[in-house]
Order: C-alpha cells, then sequence, then structure tokens
C-alpha cells in the first residue's frame, strides 16, 4: 500500500477497499478493518470488527471460560462503539473540508 500511496495516489482508496474486501474472503477480518477505514468504508469496518467479536466470543465460550466472555462481549462491544465514533468524526469532518473548498 505504502507504495501505490507514492505512485498511484489517486488509486489509493479503491486498492484499500479491495484489498480489505480480498482480507474479507481470506477469513482475515481484523486486518480488513484498518483497510475498510482508509478506504472510508466505515459500514464495513464494523461489520468486520463485529463478525471478529462475535467469533473471538464463541471461541472463548467453547473453551468453558463464561465470564471472560461476558468481559470479551463488552470489550467487544465497546470498540464498536468507538469504530462508530470515529467514522462518525472523519464523516463529518470530510463533509466540513468538503463544504469549507466550495
Amino acid at each position: 500500500m505504502e507504495l501505490s500511496r507514492r505512485m498511484f495516489p489517486r488509486e489509493v482508496v479503491a486498492l484499500e477497499h479491495e484489498w480489505g474486501n480480498w482480507l474479507v474472503d481470506q477469513k482475515q477480518l481484523d486486518a480488513a478493518i484498518n483497510h475498510f477505514i482508509e478506504a472510508g468504508q466505515y459500514v464495513k469496518a464494523i461489520e468486520a470488527a463485529i463478525q471478529v467479536c462475535v467469533r473471538v466470543c464463541i471461541r472463548v465460550f467453547e473453551c468453558g471460560c463464561k465470564y471472560a466472555c461476558v468481559s470479551l462481549c463488552v470489550g467487544a462491544y465497546l470498540c464498536v462503539c468507538v469504530l462508530v465514533c470515529l467514522a462518525t468524526k472523519r464523516s463529518i469532518g470530510a463533509g466540513l473540508y468538503a463544504s469549507r473548498r466550495d
């Protein structure tokens, strides 16, 4: 991605989105989250984060660690809330920037 930022800066957003989709296809959801955020695909980032959290909670629950699972799920919920806040801030910030340019 760094090479594409230097050589093809206009195509980086599309590449970030495509790379995020590829990572999802490869079941690497945690790695896809940041690429979706960089591409401005906040809903996809949040969906991937939720899927990661659910998978981790299921694994922990299956191990018999019910209390750890509850703690983990609460932490996962808070992480998703933070992602939503970040996505909202970026969207609002982008809108303010666009309106200033007009």
